[in-house]
């Protein structure tokens, strides 16, 4: 079994290289997002017989324990070559894979099985393969079938299952692409005839699901790009629409990843709306930023995190912390992959929070960064607020969360743009 270490950010380039090598018999993949489980892994498991590591990554503290590694792939941002090292463009880490199994000199034979996210079947009515669970069995991993090709997905069965801890089912590694394509095409086709918030919110959770599991590929984008449209055309001309859909919005069975993004979407586009520069290019920025700027946060509460101090009193572990810390930065570099991502999408990702290099949280909104980012900001702060007091059942004030933005934001220049804002709500 040959051990390949993946010590590399967690951005689409991770996802793509694990699922790529776990597709293989012989492989075994551990992977490390920071110095110290990287060094804990050495300790505990042994040197890796490769590894893929990030260029910021190579430091001179880990360099006596990288000199003893003899296959050493260097995921790198930019073209360039490395001593010591293959260096491959983040972009062609498929060549990269290619690369490593043609060094090891023997060919290798894929699973026959691949996990796929167990609660993706909350997502579909039937299966067009068949759909296997791992047990165990007399101490041994055995496969039974769930569910078969064209049978109904019963979802107390998915339930069931989802609540005994089962994170993931099995298919044949043959039928994991077209099984992935089936439920973007089948979630896009729904969401195109039917787009309420409900279904719509559905189609963006699976799109993150995917993501985490392929990276960007015509699958995903596919429930990115849809998301997109049926948000932009959720805006109105009609204030009472406006404040309706809200409504409706705040009190839907949706995430809170949604609710969150779609209501920063729809008041950012009215601000634009209502901007002599304001155009439907700005409209759709804002509301691609609004649902991907946070897509590396794995828990709901980091939702809610924009500063220092909600971050220090937050019920987080200290990594948990870290990885809000820096998850504009980490966004940022997911989204390379995504080629047909709107113009400055990247940009305004990563200082969304305030700091051009997308680390950590800005005391106050700089008042030189992109008008968008700015906008983006006020809106994300507002929608946060009233997404609390909605799942709090507390009675909505808009005036007492305007003058906790006017508190929070305060400068002439911000104060301005909370105005704005308050134009969508107060004639």
């Amino acid at each position: 079994m040959k051990k390949v270490f993946l010590f590399l950010k967690n951005d689409s380039a991770l996802p793509m290289i694990q699922v790529y090598l776990n597709g293989y018999k012989g492989i075994q993949v551990f992977v490390q997002n920071d110095a110290t489980s990287f060094s804990n892994d050495l300790s505990f498991i042994g040197f890796p017989d490769a590894l893929f590591i990030e260029e910021a990554f190579i430091t001179n503290d880990l360099q006596q324990s990288l000199d003893q590694i003899s296959q050493k792939i260097c995921v790198t941002n930019e073209e360039k070559e490395i001593d010591g090292y293959r260096c491959f463009y983040k972009k062609n880490w498929e060549k990269a894979c290619e690369d490593f199994f043609s060094s090891l000199g023997e060919n290798l034979e894929t699973e026959e099985y691949s996990d796929v996210p167990f609660h993706l079947l909350k997502k579909i009515d039937s299966s067009i393969c068949d759909i296997y669970l791992q047990i165990s069995k007399n101490g041994l991993p055995h496969r039974v079938k769930l569910f078969h090709a064209g049978e109904n997905i019963e979802q107390p069965t998915v339930e069931k299952y989802l609540d005994k801890g089962v994170r993931n089912a099995s298919v044949k590694s043959s039928d994991k692409a077209q099984f992935l394509n089936y439920i973007s095409n089948q979630m896009y086709t729904e969401m195109i005839l039917t787009p309420t918030d409900n279904i719509v919110g559905k189609a963006l959770d699976t799109a993150l699901i995917l993501l985490k599991d392929i990276g960007f590929n015509s699958t995903s984008t596919q429930l990115i790009e849809g998301v997109v449209e049926a948000m932009n055309a959720k805006l109105s001309s009609a204030k009472d629409k406006d404040l309706l859909a809200i409504k409706d919005l705040l009190n839907s069975k949706t995430s809170r990843y949604f609710k969150k993004a779609h209501l920063v979407s729809m008041l950012s586009g009215k601000i634009i709306q209502n901007m002599d520069w304001g155009t439907h290019t700005h409209q759709n920025l804002l509301t691609f930023v609004s649902i991907m700027a946070d897509i590396s946060l794995e828990q709901e509460e980091m939702l809610f995190l924009t500063d220092k101090k909600s971050l220090a009193e937050s019920s987080l572990n200290e990594v948990d912390k870290s990885h809000v810390w820096t998850h504009a930065r980490d966004a940022f570099h997911m989204i390379q992959a995504y080629k047909d991502r709107p113009l400055e999408a990247d940009l305004l990702i990563l200082e969304h929070h305030g700091n051009k290099n997308g680390v950590g949280f800005s005391e106050q909104i700089g008042t030189s960064l992109n008008k968008l980012t700015i906008i983006y900001r006020i809106c994300e702060d507002f929608a946060i607020e009233l997404i609390k007091l909605n799942e709090m059942n507390v009675d909505v004030k808009i005036m007492d969360i305007f003058q906790h933005l006017y508190i929070k934001h305060d400068k002439k220049v911000l104060h301005l743009v909370i105005e704005d804002l308050k134009k969508c709500f107060i004639n």
